[in-house]
Order: structure tokens, then C-alpha cells, then sequence
């Protein structure tokens, strides 16, 4: 997709989000009623893949050769500080996955002071718009930890937050490919259009094909978060 593509596509889907705002905001206090999102119901078959925890040069790579060999498009939240202006980022955004905003440093964003809790968003923002021309539009806190200040910041700011269905803990050193495996697909028995957050880790790699199959044998679709976000506003 060309630069005009990318464009349109990013007004588009601001456009859902500033829709998703106003119609979960409730009237007295707007930020405590916005609930970070674990699935969307009614969707249909449909699975988005998160990764938490990136760039992580060596396994984005592999996840972005996996991903175009499944033909599937995945979400990749990624850290920040990690990123430094990386070409696959540039790869990742062209291929037609989803990047959304973890935070500059992956702090604790409900400890911060005020302005370090909107640096940490809205550098993020900053950062994407100017070296990819891309405007993330979800958010997940880093340990998944809101606030209403967080909320705050993330309306003005137009990025729904977004949690998972289910967590695979691939993130720990004792957990099994085989526990990763398990916690994935058990994700579909929650929701319909669910949620699993994964991370950029090796495990997760080896295991991810079989995930993939296991939700295409039972005639499920992969979408980004926001494609997700973008049928429950219709």
C-alpha cells in the first residue's frame, strides 16, 4: 500500500476510534467508564494475535516471515525505546500489520508523575508519526495497569486501550511451549472475536503454527486489533 493508502487507511480508522469514544464516554465521569477491551463479542469466528514487548530485532523477523507464510495479519505492540527508527518496522507497516503503543520505556505508567505518564504515551505517538508516517491507535499498559489519569490521556490522545482475552505468561522462563500452546486456543471458548497476548519470544515462535491451525482447522479469520474494534463500532 502506497503512502496515500497509508493515509487514508489512518484517517479511517482515527475516525472508529473518535466514534468508540463518544459512544462508551458515560456523562459524569468519562474516563473511569472506558474499559480496556478483551474481546469483541457478536464479531464472528475471528482471532487477533498480539505481541507484546518489542522490537526485538532476530523474532520480529521471524514472526513477520511466519505471518506472511500463513497469511495472516497480527498486532505488535510494541516499547519505544526499543525501536530506533528499525527498517522492519517499515516491512512490518507495509506487509499490512497493526502497530500499537506499550509505552516509550514499558514503566508502570499508575506510578508516574503526570507528565512522565503522558511522555510515555505521547512520545510514543510523536515518534511514529514522524519517522513511519503512522498513527497508532490502540494502547496496552504496560502490566496492564490503568488508571483514570491513563484514561485520560488516551482520549485526549484518541487510542483505545486494549487488553486480551487470554494471556499465554510466555514471558516466563518455566513456561512450556506446550502451556503456551494450551492458553491460546482456549481463548476461542471466552469470546468469539478474541484476543491472545503473546510476546517476542523464541517459545512463541515455535509454537505459533500450530496455534495458527488450530484456529483455522475450526474456521476462524485473523484480524489486527483494530479490525476487531472496527465491526464492533458498526
Amino acid at each position: 500500500m502506497g503512502k496515500s493508502g497509508n493515509n487514508i487507511k489512518s484517517i479511517i480508522t482515527i475516525l472508529i476510534v473518535s466514534v468508540w469514544f463518544s459512544t462508551t464516554l458515560a456523562q459524569s465521569n468519562p474516563e473511569l467508564s472506558i474499559k480496556p477491551i478483551k474481546c469483541v463479542s457478536g464479531y464472528g469466528k475471528a482471532v487477533a494475535l498480539t505481541f507484546d514487548d518489542g522490537l526485538r530485532p532476530e523474532i520480529h523477523k521471524q514472526l513477520l516471515n511466519l505471518a506472511k507464510k500463513e497469511s495472516v495479519l497480527v498486532t505488535f505492540f510494541l516499547i519505544g525505546n526499543t525501536v530506533d527508527k528499525n527498517r522492519l518496522l517499515k516491512r512490518t507497516i507495509r506487509e499490512g500489520h497493526e502497530i500499537g503503543n506499550h509505552s516509550m520505556t514499558h514503566s508502570v505508567l499508575t506510578k508516574l508523575s503526570d507528565s512522565e505518564l503522558r511522555s510515555e504515551i505521547l512520545d510514543f505517538q510523536m515518534m511514529f508519526k514522524e519517522d513511519y508516517d503512522y498513527v497508532p491507535t490502540v494502547f496496552r499498559a504496560p502490566k496492564l495497569q490503568y488508571d483514570e489519569r491513563v484514561m485520560k490521556v488516551l482520549k485526549e490522545s484518541n487510542l483505545i486501550p486494549v487488553n486480551a482475552t487470554v494471556g499465554t505468561k510466555d514471558w516466563a522462563e518455566d513456561t512450556t511451549k506446550e502451556y503456551i500452546y494450551n492458553k491460546a486456543i482456549s481463548a476461542m471458548k471466552t469470546c468469539d472475536g478474541c484476543i491472545i497476548l503473546m510476546h517476542e519470544v523464541k517459545k512463541t515462535v515455535d509454537v505459533l503454527p500450530q496455534i495458527i491451525k488450530y484456529y483455522r482447522d475450526n474456521g476462524y479469520k485473523f484480524v489486527t486489533v483494530s479490525q476487531l474494534l472496527s465491526n464492533k463500532i458498526q
